[in-house]
């Protein structure tokens, strides 16, 4: 018995694939088995091809054909990617030198495809190897109409059920090279992602689940000025307000220009003056929420230099809290807060303040000056409180 079968071309024209998954009262002894995934598919145990079949086709082409994959109780989400509802339409497949090794099925893919959701894919060239706990694409060339990822992409899981509760429970591996990501096409797996247009050149390694993401190394550039380098973890996605991050920043810079664009909304504030820091570039670390997060390290800008051990957060009803520890040995104040007679100063801060959703500044500030310009005077060795209650300041010093 030589269990094998040798095909040169097979075609398939229009097929229709539907799986429906429904609550029911399967017996323990027919669940699959939940073992955790491995690297490599296991030949003891096979659940494919217990009988070790060895299968090859030379090629074979899957034209116009639909996919849909429906989970019970799954949700409306029009516009969005529904891993409990997928329906792919216009999927055309070509695949050569495939073969099926034990649980592995192996092949040159090329494929072109779109989903109800709006998402497209154009191209995606790669090798393949599926097995019962993985997904693998190597040397991949993946595009869309807006994203380009090229070098490696896995997908491991328990079994394929885990499919229908992707952002949980796969896996997700990937290296890329001079690869790019455009924010319309995450947006369909993130919508909070959808009024951010940005695309994303991308250099380095990801792992993990959508809901628990990190990467050790990575390079991210986006606009013309904006760059980051270092590690990151993000557990909560796609719920943007409550993700948890941490960054490492090597190097985190952007420019005046290239901030607006991702947040509009600051354009609106008039002071102080963010249109005169003109670029920034950080060291140091970010950890929190988006909206609420503590970071810590240097900012340098075309009005100086600043050293920061801060909280932010972001009230729901608007504007902006801080507080912390801010210092500097050189930092243009006047200008920052576009006051004329007011030059340079030198200090050490203990920051308490806010800024309101009409954009009036009100804090308690606590300083130690080592200088501080003002009327072409400049005044050295103060301590100073600044109280302003978001409409006007009081300001008292000592020598």
């Amino acid at each position: 018995d030589r269990k094998k079968i040798q095909l040169k071309e097979l075609n398939i024209n229009r097929p229709y694939y539907s799986l429906s998954s429904y609550q029911g009262f399967r017996p323990d002894s027919l669940v699959p088995v939940t073992i955790p995934y491995k690297d490599k598919p296991s030949n003891e145990h096979l659940r494919w091809n217990p009988t070790h079949w060895d299968i090859g086709i030379e090629q074979f082409q899957l034209e116009n054909g639909t996919v849909k994959i429906l989970i019970d109780h799954a949700k409306e989400e029009p516009g969005y990617f529904n891993g409990s509802d997928i329906h792919f339409y216009d999927f055309n497949t070509y695949l050569k030198k495939v073969r099926v090794v034990n649980d592995s099925v192996l092949a040159q893919l090329k494929l072109s495809t779109r989903e109800k959701s709006g998402f497209r894919i154009k191209e995606l060239t790669a090798n393949i190897r599926f097995h019962p706990q993985a997904m693998e694409f190597r040397q991949m060339d993946f595009i869309t109409p807006y994203s380009h990822l090229r070098s490696y992409y896995a997908m491991r899981f328990n079994n394929w059920d885990d499919l229908a509760e992707y952002n949980t429970k796969v896996v997700m591996e990937g290296e890329f090279r001079d690869a790019s990501i455009h924010t319309r096409d995450l947006a369909y797996f993130a919508p909070a992602l959808s009024p951010i247009q940005q695309l994303i050149r991308m250099n380095g390694s990801v792992k993990g689940t959508v809901s628990n993401l990190s990467s050790d190394k990575i390079e991210l550039k986006t606009g013309n000025n904006s760059v980051f380098r270092g590690n990151f973890y993000m557990k909560g996605l796609p719920e943007l307000e409550a993700t948890r991050f941490k960054l490492n920043a090597d190097e985190l810079s952007s420019s005046y220009a290239d901030v607006i664009a991702m947040a509009p909304a600051l354009k609106t504030v008039k002071t102080p003056r963010l249109d005169r820091l003109e670029f920034l570039n950080f060291n140091g670390s970010l950890s929190g929420f988006f909206n609420s997060f503590v970071t810590y390290g240097t900012l340098e800008t075309k009005l100086g230099n600043l050293i920061a051990d801060l909280n932010i957060r972001f009230p729901k009803e608007g504007g902006l809290n801080f507080g912390g520890n801010l210092r500097s040995p050189r930092a243009e104040l006047g200008s920052f807060l576009d006051i004329p007679q007011m030059g340079h100063i030198s200090f050490d801060s203990e920051l308490d303040g806010n800024l309101d959703k009409n954009n009036r500044l009100g804090s308690h500030v606590q300083t130690q000056v080592d200088e501080f310009e003002f009327l072409d005077y400049t005044y050295k060795n103060l301590t100073s409180t600044v109280c302003s209650p978001n409409s006007s300041s009081e300001v008292s010093f000592s020598l």
